[in-house]
């Protein structure tokens, strides 16, 4: 849409599972890469600055806004996808920016999984981070799952056209969507869930212990 639009894409190695479930090994890698991604906005301070970050992305982002100095702006940052918990303060990155969009997508399986069995993580690109709406920041929920973002509809637009572009070149106000179920049905569901995420240590427990027997018994 742009040809004086630079395009950076920050690219991390494959992630295993057992790496992922692990908050130790996790937090390592989004440190890691957090810090090239902090450099990088660094670097480009005074120009109009996006960043689109999509599930791991979202814990990544995090980690760079920490690093950054409180003078460092960013025009717009937009989440999706996101496994961080929803109970996480995103103060830091909100301040930082002039708009923040979380997109929710209310179908996503993928973060429903990470809520329920990962230990540190959540659903916040499901249900939303619990924080107001302003004018700074938004949480917005679609019908969809964890790859809704890189989908067209049957017009044959991509999701990011649609409701991206104008955000990203600062054109209007970000627009509130609310796409999901019934909430006495919403109600429900989310208290299950959470019973079931009290669970997740004991399941935590039971991966280490079943490490432990393979490592003896393979040594």
């Amino acid at each position: 849409y742009s040809r004086t639009f630079d395009f950076v894409e920050v690219k991390y190695e494959y992630l295993d599972l057992l790496y992922f479930y692990f908050p130790k090994s996790r937090e390592k890698r989004a440190k890691e890469i957090g810090v090239r991604l902090a450099a990088i906005i660094q670097q480009h301070q005074g120009k109009r600055i996006s960043v689109v970050a999509h599930s791991f992305g979202s814990v990544i982002l995090s980690r760079a806004f920490e690093m950054l100095p409180d003078d460092c702006r960013v025009s717009t940052v937009i989440i999706c996808g996101s496994p961080l918990s929803e109970s996480d303060s995103i103060d830091h990155i909100v301040e930082m920016t002039d708009q923040t969009i979380n997109e929710c997508g209310t179908r996503d399986t993928v973060l429903l999984f990470s809520k329920l069995f990962v230990p540190g993580l959540g659903y916040a690109g499901r249900t939303g981070f619990y924080r107001e709406n302003t004018p700074s920041f938004v949480n917005r929920f679609f019908k969809g799952g964890h790859s809704l973002y890189f989908k067209k509809d049957r017009s044959g637009e991509s999701f990011s056209s649609k409701f991206w572009t104008s955000s990203l070149a600062g054109q209007n106000p970000t627009v509130f969507i609310d796409e999901r179920p019934k909430p006495v049905f919403k109600d429900v569901t989310n208290v299950f869930i959470r019973l079931l995420a009290r669970l997740r240590y004991l399941v935590f427990l039971g991966v280490i212990l079943i490490c432990l027997g393979l490592y003896y018994l393979l040594r």
